[in-house]
């Protein structure tokens, strides 16, 4: 009998070693690794699966428009890498699943976006590296060109906008520094090279950021502070979205065409000025179109 007993009990340690094959928390069915691009023909994009794992049944591919939630979208499946056709122009999100049989699926992987757009040439290499970044008074937009480059189209809009509907500007350089943006607003931006005539790239992007401050939007300055340094007057000031700005200064209150000059800092010293005499400082904004706000002031120093 004591034979059989540890008969019995080896099996079931044998058995239970056998039966745990994945560590305790690992998915039985990984989510994919996956890429999507669009093609060279009109209203078409492929995806397809990167990863090593080689155990899935067939794929579920769930896309839509930019920023559409899971569970909302146009869904497909396959047994292998495929492709999406006659889609519309515009930004889309794509999201990728995989089956391991019966009801043993992954989680959803993505969203990989993919832009759909004509006017596109495979010769032409789209801009690649968007992002941005706050400068002086400006958001500066950027991106890595290519040597066939010859110019760039930049289109901007709240986060969502449809390509054909953003404000369009276009450049010589990597970057774009003067864009109106208002502050509290999500922005989408995307770009595309020009490499001679109609040769366009396919547009990159969008590459999203919030606007936590203003900028170009011509408004006038939130306020001054201006200090004296012996005979130098020293001021700064408080802007709402411009870069380049007006500063007056008086001896009386009232605003005159002396002593205006020009400032493109935040920060900025003047002089000479005489000592033990009251003067009045007034700034304002010059705005991209050369028009000016109104004065914000005076500030009084002596």
């Amino acid at each position: 009998m004591k034979h059989y007993s540890i008969f019995f009990f080896s099996l079931v340690f044998i058995i239970t070693g056998c039966i745990k094959e994945k560590p305790e928390g690992e998915d039985t069915c990984p989510k994919p690794l996956f890429s999507v691009y669009a093609t060279s023909n009109e209203g078409e994009f492929e995806y397809a699966n990167n990863s090593v794992y080689s155990n899935y049944g067939f794929y579920e591919i769930q896309y839509g428009p930019n920023g559409f939630s899971l569970g909302s979208g146009t869904t497909q499946t396959s047994t292998s890498n495929g492709r999406i056709s006659n889609l519309a122009n515009g930004a889309y999100d794509v999201y990728l699943r995989v089956n391991c049989g019966g009801n043993d699926w992954s989680n959803w992987e993505g969203p990989n976006s993919v832009l759909i757009t004509n006017g596109s040439s495979s010769s032409c290499i789209a801009p690649t590296g968007l992002n941005q970044y706050w400068s002086q008074q400006d958001y500066n937009l950027n991106w890595n060109g290519n040597s066939n480059h010859n110019y760039y189209e930049v289109q901007y809009g709240p986060s969502g906008f449809t390509i054909g509907n953003g404000t369009v500007k276009t450049t010589n350089s990597t970057s774009y520094g003067d864009g109106v943006f208002t502050q509290g607003t999500t922005y989408d931006f995307y770009v595309r090279a020009n490499c001679g005539g109609s040769d366009w790239s396919t547009w990159s992007g969008p590459t999203s950021f919030y606007a936590d401050k203003n900028s170009n939007r011509c408004l006038k300055p939130l306020g001054v502070l201006a200090n004296r340094n012996g005979s130098y007057i020293e001021i700064t000031i408080q802007p709402d979205g411009e870069s380049v700005h007006e500063v007056n200064f008086n001896n009386a209150n009232f605003n005159d065409s002396e002593n205006i000059h020009t400032q493109t800092q935040v920060n900025g010293t003047y002089g000479t000025f005489s000592t033990n005499t009251d003067w009045y400082v007034w700034v304002r904004s010059v705005c991209d179109d050369g028009s000016k706000t109104a004065w914000t002031g005076p500030t009084i120093i002596n």
